[in-house]
């Protein structure tokens, strides 16, 4: 699985992880079109983020999407840390 996969996949569980309980876990997965949704939603944003990064004078990645998506993974490890 390469970088932006890995990405893509963080993405789609970001909204999991921000349940407030059982309940509301089971109502997104179970109701209809909302992990559609959501992953949708992921993927966008992941487009998006490599979008502006891509776009941004100073990037030290240049239009390198695998090392834009690997250094935004390593930033959120980081974070969980």
């Amino acid at each position: 699985m390469d970088l932006i996969d890995r990405l893509r996949e963080l993405a789609m569980r970001i909204p999991k992880l921000q349940q407030d309980g059982l309940a509301d876990g089971i109502a997104a997965i179970t109701t209809p079109g909302r992990m559609a949704e959501v992953a949708r939603n992921a993927l966008t944003w992941v487009d998006e983020v490599i979008r502006v990064m891509r776009s941004a004078p100073d990037s030290p990645y240049g239009d390198d999407e695998e090392a834009i998506a690997g250094a935004i993974l390593a930033a959120l490890e980081g974070r969980k840390q």
